[in-house]
């Protein structure tokens, strides 16, 4: 996440809607889900779950788009 909250949570959010139900990534992605939900505070959940809500109506290749740019918040 390292002060992304908004990319971290849209990434995040397209994952949990493009993965699989269940599997050892799916394990994978709730843990690391989880680890990141712990480390926000009050301001960056805000963001983390707005993003995270557009992130689950992403599309696979606009997860892809955004996950290859660099520059992407």
């Amino acid at each position: 996440m390292q002060g992304q909250a908004e990319r971290s949570g849209w990434l995040f959010g397209a994952a949990d809607h493009l993965m699989p139900s269940s599997g050892f990534y799916r394990d994978a992605l709730n843990e690391r889900v989880a680890q990141t939900r712990k480390q926000l505070d009050a301001a960056t959940t805000a963001t983390f779950e707005a993003a995270w809500a557009e992130g689950q109506a992403a599309t696979l290749e606009q997860a892809i788009d955004n996950a290859s740019r660099e520059d992407a918040t």
